[in-house]
């Protein structure tokens, strides 16, 4: 279970209002220490963008990252009654239920727990996967999901500067 500090961490991500933050802040938001995030840029995992004062880190950006990092029933515990105006609807969480055999739920418990995580996460990013491969398929035939598939960066159309 995440404690209170990454709440208000993730609450920060989401909820500031401006456009970007220092790569410094930018790490302390992620939990990261300084040479993690010099690897994440180095590997092109963050993107930098350029404001008055140089290189930052867009919102948009720190959201992604933030999504990928941490389960959306954490984002969404985190943001409690401010969840619903922040994350579009189409990435807000809802309940299923699901029979699989029982090595699969045990593989889920173990792999959840080994990565500090929730097995909604791990299925989350398998389901990611998933709708990357049908792309084609599914875009059409679901209202609102390439949107989805492209949130954060959707509207990313404001200048730092």
């Amino acid at each position: 279970m995440p404690d209170s500090d990454l709440f208000e961490r993730i609450r920060t991500i989401f909820l500031q209002e401006r456009s970007f933050v220092s790569i410094a802040a930018a790490a302390v938001l992620l939990g990261w220490p300084r040479g993690e995030m010099k690897a994440a840029i180095a590997a092109g995992e963050i993107e930098l963008t350029t404001a008055c004062s140089g290189p930052v880190v867009g919102r948009e950006e720190l959201i992604a990252k933030a999504i990928e990092l941490w389960p959306a029933e954490w984002i969404e515990r985190a943001l409690r009654s401010r969840a619903a105006a922040v994350l579009p609807e189409v990435v807000r969480t809802r309940m299923i239920a699901a029979r699989v055999p029982r090595y699969q739920a045990a593989m889920l418990d173990v792999l959840a727990e080994r990565q500090q995580t929730t097995v909604g996460h791990l299925l989350t990013r398998a389901l990611d996967d998933l709708g990357g491969e049908h792309f084609d398929v599914l875009a059409p035939a679901i209202a609102g999901f390439a949107d989805a598939v492209a949130w954060p960066h959707l509207h990313e159309t404001r200048q730092p500067c």
